[in-house]
């Protein structure tokens, strides 16, 4: 038993002798191909590199400012697959803050992200992304800021 997993992270089990990789798997040139060889028996079976890969594909790192700041000196490594507020958890934790204190933006300009239930990946955050972390508990779904500004001239 052959796992196989592509480079677009989709994994295939190669079972059959005689069969083709192009023609029956639909691997083509310049795509990257992983295998693993394995027991005759796939019953229960783990793939040890398809974990591997796994983790490798879902690791990011992750920089974020100290309160108040707007520089991005720290740095963490976070799952792909775990959602906003584990992140924010993980981020409070680190800057000795309440979790419900703080609220996460992609940088200190944009919108807060309001979801803390989506998963990094679903926010679109890649290895490298910037989290601006901000002083007071986030706005809920339906709630928005205004800001007005008084010019005399």
């Amino acid at each position: 038993l052959v796992h196989a997993q592509r480079r677009d992270g989709s994994v295939q089990v190669l079972e059959e002798d005689g069969r083709e990789l192009r023609k029956d798997y639909h691997v083509w040139s310049g795509e990257q191909v992983w295998l693993e060889v394995t027991a005759d028996s796939a019953e229960g079976h783990t793939s040890a590199l398809f974990r591997e890969l796994e983790e490798k594909r879902n690791t990011i790192t992750v920089s974020y400012n100290e309160l108040g700041a707007t520089q991005f000196d720290h740095s963490m490594t976070a799952d792909l697959t775990q959602t906003l507020a584990k992140l924010k958890a993980d981020i409070a934790g680190r800057l000795k803050v309440s979790p419900e204190s703080i609220h996460l933006k992609r940088n200190w300009r944009a919108a807060q992200f309001k979801n803390e239930e989506e998963t990094l990946r679903a926010l679109g955050l890649t290895d490298g992304s910037v989290v601006y972390v901000g002083e007071g508990a986030p706005r809920k779904a339906n709630e928005c800021l205004m800001k007005f500004f008084l010019l005399s001239g």
